[in-house]
């Protein structure tokens, strides 16, 4: 039995309070791009042709309710994640699970740390799964019967949640198979709900359109952006000069993954661990359908291990389906039954008290990064431009600071010059044309750490040791270094 809506209405507005008032401070790499579109419209990035609408509104909405816009935009994910909640919830009834036991797996999910932590920043990341839900749900309404029709009917659907994410491609065999519903998914949506999804889907061919004629109306002509674009994502790609280095990069890849799946979500990994092994015996379909949305995703993450973001929160929508297939299984006897209602409830607690703990804390932290950046742009000298690293984008936004923003160079040069990169040689090209200009170049803090983990090119190898340094703060410990003209020359070589 599917939940009520009110029961679906009050879950909705219950969690969109929760997130809402437990919202961070800081703004992170990812939330700052968002942020400077909303003062240069023409910054629009191909992955997420969605968000100039967001965009707009929110800048609407600033000048209406005359708010902060890092707040504002933190609204999107926490709407997106509330959306997802209750999407899911259905989707948990929808695949057999009582309407008590798919509100806990929902839980598992929207309580989860990483889910929690993306749902209140500004990148409406959360937005994603949301539409990938809604396109699922599309599909089924939508009902084709034939091969074709369910190939044309997932095409279309696939472009609401990759007007919020260009990976969400990855999800088209998923949802593939949700045009044709399992044996235990229930019965498909009612005809009256089929105007509704087919409104929604002019919407999102409406955004893609919008952001496709927004993106290439603007700016640099669609060739350079595009060719830009696809050096970049070259970029991700491993940079392996052997089979060695390649097992190496796939090696540390699943070690993250893990840290962020395995060890960040307590309850719904051991849940979701739990029903894969039951799902897996007793219904090898639904298995199948958890697998085939993770399984692309996974091993794209295996092979670029980047974005985070985009390629691992789809993957709590197959641990989802796996509670909720697991438990429908274990209803079916009455002591199973008894065992899931009372364990399911209990992870649902302790994942909630970690993931409250850590929101709480957010909340009351001070943004670091702004502080930092703030800091770093006043020590600069006038005219100066700074080499940075993750703080890049924040000096970019909060300062009137000239800046070299190194993990798109390093992304971009690494695509572009294939396996001929070299770091240093990059590195050069970058800094020595505003060296040529008689600009003062500078190396951030965090500039200078991004070479060392990101590019393993520690200062040692680029720096001599006699550059001019200015001084941010004893404590904790942050300078500048400053570039010149025969260090650059010279690392060349």
């Amino acid at each position: 039995m599917a939940p009520s809506p009110i029961a679906l209405y009050c879950g909705f507005v219950l969690l969109f309070a929760l997130y809402g008032i437990l919202l961070p401070g800081g703004v992170l790499w990812d939330g700052i791009g968002f942020l400077e579109r909303s003062r240069d419209l023409t910054q629009i990035d191909l992955p997420h042709l969605f968000y100039p609408l967001l965009v707009r509104l929110t800048s609407a909405l600033q000048g209406i309710l005359d708010a902060p816009v890092e707040k504002l935009a933190k609204l999107w994910s926490v709407l997106g994640a509330a959306l997802a909640f209750i999407l899911l919830w259905r989707r948990g009834s929808s695949l057999g699970a009582s309407t008590p036991l798919a509100l806990c797996a929902a839980l598992l999910v929207a309580t989860s740390p990483r889910i929690w932590w993306e749902s209140v920043l500004v990148e409406p990341s959360t937005l994603t799964l949301a539409a990938l839900l809604v396109a699922a749900e599309i599909g089924r309404a939508l009902g084709p019967r034939t091969l074709f029709g369910r190939a044309l009917a997932t095409s279309l659907v696939c472009v609401l949640p990759m007007g919020f994410h260009v990976l969400s491609v990855l999800a088209w065999p998923w949802l593939f198979l949700q045009t044709k519903a399992p044996e235990n998914a229930g019965a498909t949506p009612s005809s009256r709900l089929r105007p509704l999804m087919l409104i929604l889907l002019v919407v999102a061919s409406a955004g893609a359109l919008f952001g496709y004629s927004h993106a290439f109306g603007h700016g640099p002509p669609l060739g350079d952006r595009v060719n830009q674009f696809v050096e970049t994502c070259k970029g991700f790609l491993p940079g392996a000069s052997s089979a060695k280095d390649l097992m190496d990069g796939v090696a540390a890849h699943a070690i993250t993954a893990w840290r962020i799946l395995g060890e960040g979500e307590p309850g719904l990994l051991t849940a979701a661990g739990t029903a894969l092994i039951v799902v897996g015996i007793a219904t090898p379909a639904a298995l199948a359908h958890a697998v085939l949305l993770a399984g692309p995703y996974l091993l794209m993450f295996l092979i670029c291990g980047k974005p985070v973001v985009g390629l691992l929160l789809p993957v709590y929508i197959a641990l989802h389906d796996s509670v909720a297939s697991g438990t429908a299984f274990a209803e079916r006897s009455r002591w199973t039954r008894r065992i899931a209602a009372a364990v399911l409830p209990v992870l649902v607690l302790a994942q909630s008290s970690v993931s409250l703990g850590q929101a709480v804390m957010h909340c009351m932290s001070p943004d670091l990064r702004k502080q930092q950046a703030l800091a770093i742009a006043n020590a600069a000298p006038e005219g100066s431009v700074l080499a940075a690293g993750e703080l890049a984008l924040h000096l970019r936004f909060y300062t009137d600071a000239e800046v070299i923003v190194l993990p798109e160079v390093m992304l971009y040069e690494r695509g572009r010059s294939g396996p001929d990169f070299n770091v240093r040689a990059a590195l050069d090209a970058a800094v020595q044309g505003h060296l040529r200009k008689g600009m003062r170049v500078f190396a951030t803090p965090d500039g200078v750490q991004h070479l060392a983990k990101e590019w393993n090119l520690p200062p040692g190898e680029w720096l001599i040791g006699k550059e001019p340094e200015i001084v941010i703060s004893e404590s904790p410990p942050l300078k500048l270094v400053e570039l010149t003209l025969p260090q650059a020359s010279q690392t060349s070589r």
